[in-house]
């Protein structure tokens, strides 16, 4: 970046400060050469002469920071990390782009890159929060099928359970709290009925060893509901223990977990 701002003259370099100071605040595909010109106080001709067109401003701006580019590789999943910490600590209605951005370590112009406004962020977060529980899911559901099968409910729904405590309750509490808002009711009753069917295909799996007489689509549902009702006790300082939960969830499917897990 030093290199290319040596090579600009002064009013240059006037121009490229207001389109950073602009793509700072919204998406490169919405500064046009008028903005930059009105923000650095030239006329459009001055800037369109030593910028060339929009397109080579952006491929510019994208040079000197590769994070406004949405083709950055971790751009997206940082914002979204941010935002899981940030929308926890602060709820939705106190967090702010600015605010997401500085805890990646992005400015406010790479956020505008991927989300076009904090309701979009946070929709996209509903996503990302199911689709990490499944994955999570699907984890301990590999690793207990090297296990015996006596520890399959314990690793499984324990692993849940414990998930669903600290910062992943505060969100998940946040992500209901908002659905009053219809995209994300939307968006978050559409998440949690794909959690629900994982949920399902993972308890039909043999590992399970459901009896044959309980229907796994009602019992998924129990599980969800178990899980959901885990995060927000934890949020109200009333937290499930897993060990306990599991154990009588074990005794209700006529089997037991190892003992090593329920102490």
């Amino acid at each position: 970046m030093l290199q290319i701002m040596k090579s600009r003259g002064a009013v240059e370099e006037r121009i490229f400060a207001a389109a950073r100071k602009l793509a700072s605040e919204k998406p490169l595909d919405q500064i046009g050469l008028s903005d930059v010109a009105r923000t650095a106080g030239v006329s459009w001709p001055t800037v369109k002469r030593h910028v060339g067109s929009k397109a080579r401003l952006r491929a510019a701006l994208e040079s000197e920071e590769p994070e406004l580019s949405g083709t950055h590789p971790d751009t997206r999943s940082r914002l979204l990390s941010a935002a899981a910490r940030v929308f926890a600590k602060l709820g939705y209605d106190g967090a702010t782009l600015d605010g997401i951005a500085a805890e990646a370590s992005l400015t406010k112009g790479a956020v505008y890159w991927h989300f076009q406004s904090k309701l979009e962020l946070f929709v996209a977060l509903v996503d990302a929060f199911v689709a990490d529980q499944v994955s999570h899911l699907a984890q301990d559901v590999a690793h207990a099928s090297t296990q015996s099968r006596e520890r399959w409910l314990d690793l499984v729904l324990g692993g849940a359970l414990t998930r669903a405590r600290g910062d992943g309750a505060r969100l998940f509490v946040e992500l209901a709290a908002e659905s009053r808002e219809p995209a994300v009711r939307q968006r978050l009753a559409s998440a949690l009925s794909v959690r629900r069917q994982a949920v399902a295909e993972l308890l039909r799996s043999p590992e399970a060893a459901l009896p044959a007489d309980v229907d796994a689509a009602v019992l998924a549902a129990l599980v969800v509901a178990l899980l959901d009702g885990a995060a927000l006790a934890d949020v109200a300082g009333a937290a499930i223990e897993p060990a306990h939960a599991v154990l009588t969830f074990a005794r209700i499917l006529g089997r037991e977990p190892s003992r090593a897990r329920a102490r």
